[in-house]
């Protein structure tokens, strides 16, 4: 990973794929680092000498933690009644939604650097609805966060960016 300047800041840790291990690397922080980022489906990687060469190749190492519980970043709570309340949606189209804001906003609940949900609202702009959600970040860079989601031919929901 490369970042221009210096210190500490914040990364999604869904950009990072992946873990190469140097060649002299020991077992032990091998380990170490196989430990601090359990169960976030990263492939990890060891760097291997080719006989009689100055190259290196990456084998794969097996994840020593496969098996741990899923890594979540985040788990705000949110109260769709409210949310629902404080925005413009009608009455009608709260009772026929209802069950999309929420599965929009389970999809979301997860996502690193939200603090809190503010508003849920849907666009009344085109035939076929818009669900929208607003939420504080935690770090105010940028300070909120918009999350757009449609249904599909099929009636399901999806998130578009």
């Amino acid at each position: 990973m490369i970042v221009e300047g210096s210190g500490l800041f914040d990364i999604d840790y869904r950009a990072i794929t992946g873990i190469y291990f140097g060649y002299r690397m020991h077992e032990g922080e091998v380990d170490y680092i196989m430990n601090t980022l359990q169960s976030r489906g990263l492939s990890y990687y060891k760097m291997e000498l080719i006989d009689k060469t100055y190259e290196f190749i990456p084998m794969p190492v097996e994840d020593k933690y496969v098996n741990a519980t899923k890594y979540v970043a985040n788990c705000i709570d949110y109260d769709v009644d409210k949310l629902l309340l404080n925005s413009c949606v009608s009455e009608e189209d709260i009772l026929l939604y209802r069950d999309k804001f929420i599965e929009a906003l389970e999809s979301i609940k997860n996502e690193p650097f939200i603090k809190d949900v503010y508003i849920a609202t849907k666009s009344s702009d085109s035939v076929e609805p818009l669900f929208k959600i607003f939420a504080n970040t935690k770090s105010g860079m940028p300070p909120i966060r918009e999350f757009n989601f449609k249904l599909n031919d099929k009636g399901e929901l999806y998130r578009i960016k």
